[in-house]
């Protein structure tokens, strides 16, 4: 079955095409949304079958490695997994914004997102108005992955080009005609969305390691490395 694709702004999110994207989630089935690294693909972090899904979607992802967990706000975060402190001082700085915090799981932490040894998981809060939006519909946690990944995107010299928008990753029609199967509802930009990296930060290392430089500010992190 081909993906429904609605059209939404950014601006201001269409309550309707928001609500039928929840309730695609809620159905155990895989929404495409943009965020401010790009189309990412979502699903209840719940679910085995997500998890199922986005490898059968993302095929050259490792089946060991986890994917994110996206969540509705910082109280959420700690929900789902160890902050400390200090870990908080600066996630107040920084999010929501296009950073992955890289933290010890807890005994809350969805299965599906930990680690196989389920030790640390990565968790993003969204600053993007259409997942702000979708939160208010679907509260829980879900699991997020980008729809190609920073090795491809470096093969094919992506970076290198800001105003490069005409590759398939960056339209929501595209993408779909591209994962012909998996994705149910797509919330299609009107405008074309370039595809970024978030940058990675390390908390379960004292002190914290920058593992990956998204290029967005990371000055206000207050960490070196």
């Amino acid at each position: 079955m081909s993906a429904q694709v609605l059209q939404i702004h950014e601006d201001n999110p269409h309550p309707r095409h928001i609500r039928m994207a929840a309730d695609s989630l809620a159905k155990g089935r895989v929404v495409l949304c943009p965020t401010e690294t790009g189309y990412c693909l979502l699903g209840d972090a719940r679910l085995e079958s997500t998890h199922k899904t986005f490898l059968s979607l993302r095929q050259a992802h490792p089946t060991k490695k986890p994917f994110s967990l996206l969540c509705k706000n910082l109280q959420q975060v700690g929900m789902v997994a160890n902050v400390t402190t200090s870990i908080y001082r600066v996630a107040t700085r920084v999010l929501p914004g296009p950073y992955t915090f890289v933290l010890e799981t807890n005994r809350r932490t969805p299965k599906f997102a930990g680690t196989h040894k389920r030790t640390s998981v990565g968790v993003r809060f969204s600053s993007h108005n259409v997942v702000q939006a979708l939160f208010e519909y679907f509260p829980d946690p879900l699991l997020v992955t980008s729809i190609t990944d920073a090795e491809e995107l470096e093969i094919t010299d992506y970076f290198n080009d800001e105003e490069q928008l005409d590759a398939w990753w960056t339209d929501a029609s595209e993408i779909c005609a591209r994962f012909s199967q998996g994705i149910d509802v797509a919330l299609a930009s009107t405008s074309p969305i370039p595809m970024r990296v978030s940058t990675v930060i390390d908390f379960t290392q004292d002190p914290a390691v920058i593992l990956r430089d998204g290029g967005w500010d990371s000055e206000v992190l207050g960490i070196i490395g």
